[in-house]
């Protein structure tokens, strides 16, 4: 195993600022990317658990008299999309205000808090908005829906770097090749693995990179996928909530001191970055 290697300065600055302009709306999209093109390996990010994600804002489009498609955006680079039906002509004036009042009361909220408390929350909608009682308890009914815990495709891992892997002599292979595809098309199978390494010990916490190689991967989420590669994570924290799990995937040899350091500076920089 290599020695940590310390990051020259061109590499420390370069992560440094592509995070810092980075989108809120898409920093951990692109804190994928950033780790993909660092290492040349697969980057990957586990979006935090979305009961500690907090609720940025709520917005509405009317797709009909009686539809509406809910727009929820979250923090931690996070949106959810539902649709919802009435049984009555939706007036556009009437949403307007009280999606307004809604933002008003739930905006820092977290979602694992309006599960259960949006009903609550709303309570006061009911007696400024009368005529609107019906439209607010559309979306009290909606919300088990709208504040589930349940991940949607998409809110779990970002996965960046595919284009790099064809650089490195391991997959000229065509099994291996398609055994990385089958990896990445494997949402569960990286979001296991991820989870796993943030929890396999008290030690798996921010400031602190860990390593599966080869058949310890296999071990830890029971796939072949995986049994040719190694896994570098560390945590990062990030706007309210606990963070989540960053890391590297690519091939057993592969320069771990240069990994692990690019994976613990990116963790840092995100973990200090503010929305």
């Amino acid at each position: 195993m290599n020695e940590v290697e310390i990051l020259n300065e061109q590499d420390k600055t370069a992560i440094e600022r592509n995070i810092s302009e980075a989108p809120l709306e898409t920093i951990l999209r692109d804190v994928s990317k950033i780790l993909g093109s660092m290492s040349h390996y697969l980057g990957v990010v586990r979006l935090p658990s979305l009961t500690d994600v907090i609720v940025r804002k709520i917005d509405a489009v009317q797709l009909s008299s009686d539809r509406l498609l809910v727009v929820l955006s979250l923090s931690a680079d996070g949106v959810r999309t539902i649709t919802l039906e009435a049984r009555f002509d939706i007036d556009f004036t009437q949403l307007h205000s009280i999606v307004t009042l809604m933002n008003e009361r739930i905006a820092g909220r977290s979602i694992d808090f309006l599960r259960t408390q949006f009903a609550h929350v709303l309570h006061d909608i009911h007696a400024t908005e009368q005529a609107g009682n019906a439209l607010v308890r559309l979306f009290v009914d909606a919300a088990p829906r709208l504040f589930s815990k349940q991940a949607l495709p998409g809110d779990m891992v970002h996965i960046s770097g595919t284009q790099y892997l064809l650089d490195h002599p391991e997959f000229d292979d065509a099994v291996r090749l398609r055994g990385i595809i089958e990896l990445m098309e494997s949402e569960e199978v990286i979001v296991h693995l991820l989870d796993a390494q943030a929890q396999e010990s008290s030690s798996a916490l921010q400031g602190k990179v860990n390593i599966l190689i080869g058949g310890e991967m296999s071990l830890a989420v029971q796939s072949p996928l995986v049994q040719e590669y190694s896994l570098l994570t560390t945590k990062y924290r990030y706007a309210d909530s606990d963070g989540g799990v960053i890391g590297v995937i690519g091939p057993k040899r592969m320069n771990y001191g240069r990994m692990m350091s690019i994976v613990q500076h990116v963790a840092d920089v995100l973990s200090k970055r503010t929305p």
